[in-house]
């Protein structure tokens, strides 16, 4: 299959036909399907594509599957970029002679930079059987079920928070070309309201020891800028704004926010003002994934972060490939790589630094579909075409293909 239409991502679940572990499977799919399943740029299977565009099949796919293997193992690797599968062994799981040899002939294909297996083992015993079952099992790091949480209820949650890094690291182990990248958090808030919840999102992303950093102004350098240093950490980062009742009338708050728009950042924004009415905003918050969480469920935030760096890092990876067949100029000074879907304040960023590129002819600004409405999509080809620029999606790359 071409790499332009081959699906960037799969997760796949495995789990032998026991209740109890069919029953864990169903729950981590149905978490898994509210919160990412949905992740792509592809356009919604119901609807019909813009006019010229051509739907690039991207969004990321979900499969889940009990006793029977899903099919060759090296065939079922191959057909995407990248692929996650996770199986849940309980003992039940050995008693599955075809399952069992898809497992061993999948093991040896899995690398780090396009693939990855984890291993979720529901006991001590399973542990010992797993790694003993084949050599490359006992290479690979295995993730104990009792590991997730010291509490029950929570741990097909914390397993699907660590499905979506897992997945995270993966394509962006690809984007950037090595395994150092880390997912950052930048934390913006109004001390005034703010303190208190942002207190509470420290704790518990201090909890998920998995979780490599997060950065407010805490983390700033003695003897540094620290100006300078709050852009670069929002130039660097998954914003998330937690947007009380004054979030917007902090001179700061705003700066960080506008800060991620120039930038082109994902961002998420963490609703949680008291009041019933408020007036009209100047910042582009509800152009942004939104949470609310009233209940104190934290782990929405993290779920809401993961799903937005996870769209993004998949929007980077098909441009990759359109840059590596040629539909798209390769990364330098004359094209703009927009992750999110941009606003105005975004594309005249994005306009002004290309401005001053050497090659105006290969100006290009690339950004995720769907392209843009009506009025933000006129506006922005007006800015384009001022420098002499391209502004465009990857389905409509594709559809310009011979």
């Amino acid at each position: 299959m071409p790499d332009l239409l081959r699906p960037p991502l799969r997760l796949t679940l495995l789990s032998s036909p026991d209740a109890k572990a069919k029953n864990r499977a169903g729950e981590l799919e149905r978490i898994l399907d509210s919160t990412a399943a949905g992740i792509g740029l592809s356009f919604d299977e119901d609807a019909s594509p813009p006019s010229g565009a051509q739907p690039l099949g991207e969004k990321l796919e979900l499969k889940v599957f009990s006793s029977a293997p899903p099919g060759d193992a090296e065939t079922w690797l191959d057909a995407t970029l990248h692929s996650v599968v996770i199986v849940l062994v309980d003992s039940q799981l050995f008693e599955q002679p075809e399952l069992m040899d898809w497992l061993r002939a999948c093991a040896p294909k899995i690398d780090l930079k396009r693939h990855r297996l984890i291993a979720v083992p529901f006991g001590e015993s399973e542990q010992e059987r797993w790694v003993e079952a084949d050599k490359a099992f006992g290479k690979i790091q295995t993730l104990p079920w009792w590991s997730l949480d010291t509490e029950h209820a929570g741990r097909a949650d914390q397993l699907a928070l660590r499905a979506l890094h897992f997945m995270i690291r993966v394509v962006a182990r690809a984007v950037f070309g090595g395994p150092d990248w880390k997912f950052r958090l930048f934390l913006s808030h109004a001390k005034l309201d703010g303190f208190y919840l942002a207190q509470s999102v420290r704790s518990f992303l201090g909890q998920q020891p998995w979780l490599e950093t997060f950065y407010d102004a805490r983390d700033i350098e003695a003897g540094t800028s620290w100006q300078q240093a709050l852009e670069d950490g929002v130039a660097r980062s998954v914003l998330l704004a937690l947007r009380t009742d004054v979030y917007e009338q902090r001179l700061w708050c705003r700066q960080e926010f506008r800060w991620a728009e120039v930038y082109g950042v994902p961002r998420v924004v963490v609703d949680a003002r008291s009041s019933l009415v408020y007036p009209a905003s100047e910042l582009a918050l509800d152009g942004s994934p939104t949470v609310r969480i009233p209940d104190g469920n934290l782990a929405r935030v993290l779920f809401a972060a993961f799903q937005t760096a996870l769209r993004s890092l998949l929007f980077q990876r098909r441009v990759q490939e359109l840059q590596r067949i040629g539909l798209l100029p390769p990364q330098g000074p004359d094209v703009k790589i927009l992750s999110v879907a941009p606003s105005v304040e975004t594309l005249a960023g994005a306009c002004k630094d290309l401005s001053e590129s050497p090659d105006p002819g290969k100006r290009t600004i690339v950004y995720p579909d769907p392209p843009l409405a009506e009025g933000l999509g006129a506006a922005g080809e007006a800015m384009a075409r001022e420098i002499g620029a391209r502004l465009i999606t990857p389905s409509q790359v594709a559809s310009e293909k011979p």
